[in-house]
């Protein structure tokens, strides 16, 4: 398999960023990813992770925390989206040396292609036995794409993983993983066919990544209900 098999391998299958509007929040589901994490080995539980969701800031944010944590003198991982050329610019190690000779690539830390091409490889098989299960249902473009991240992380032995959502927080594929901290930037109104018509339907959604007692919660400033909703999770635990 070569980078353009690979490539076209992953735009397969259906890609959420793209069809959005065809969408419903009743396909959003996280049973498929942990298994496929679970086939994995679990990779995402060798490292520690901060989860960074909202709907304003979620990717300045995440890139400023890696940022800091490398000048710190961690070795970190980013996972972001979407990307600005190629899609390898979401899957990044930040205190790697800057190796890009492309007019187009500004990120020389994403992973490589070889690197990349292995990967999409070593996942293939496990994607379509569980395709044949018909369990689970199909896997998204998006989840096969942070199982691979979260592998490629583990095997470059990376301190901390910076983790962005994609949609939402609660039923997105990056909430599979359980994190040390949580990060909700400002939330506003978005997507609100799939997150909910309101501010506090959406803050629910988001609040979705606070899950545990073990955690770190770290909150932007909100609006008096929507700060109301994340209190509240948090006491839950």
């Amino acid at each position: 398999m070569g980078y353009l098999q690979a490539r076209q391998y992953l735009e397969s299958f259906i890609n959420y960023e793209i069809h959005l509007h065809k969408v419903s929040a009743s396909e959003f589901k996280l049973d498929r990813i942990i298994h496929l994490l679970e086939r994995l080995g679990n990779p995402q539980t060798h490292y520690k992770i901060i989860h960074v969701a909202g709907s304003k800031g979620k990717g300045s944010t995440s890139v400023i925390t890696a940022t800091i944590l490398d000048q710190a003198g961690f070795r970190v991982g980013l996972y972001t989206s979407p990307h600005l050329y190629d899609f390898k610019e979401r899957i990044r190690i930040l205190n790697q040396p800057y190796r890009s000779s492309k007019k187009h690539e500004l990120f020389g830390d994403a992973i490589k292609t070889d690197e990349l091409v292995k990967l999409v490889h070593q996942l293939k098989p496990l994607v379509e036995q569980i395709h044949r299960k018909k369990k689970f249902g199909k896997l998204t473009y998006f989840e096969i794409l942070t199982a691979l991240a979260l592998l490629y992380f583990k095997e470059k032995k990376v301190d901390f993983v910076v983790l962005e959502t994609g949609l939402g927080g609660r039923l997105d594929a990056t909430n599979a993983v359980s994190s040390d901290i949580a990060v909700i930037t400002p939330i506003s109104l978005e997507h609100t066919h799939i997150l909910g018509k309101s501010m506090a339907k959406i803050a629910t959604e988001k609040a979705g990544i606070i899950k545990e007692p073990k955690q770190n919660v770290v909150l932007a400033p909100q609006v008096k209900l929507v700060s109301q909703i994340f209190e509240k999770r948090c006491r839950k635990f």
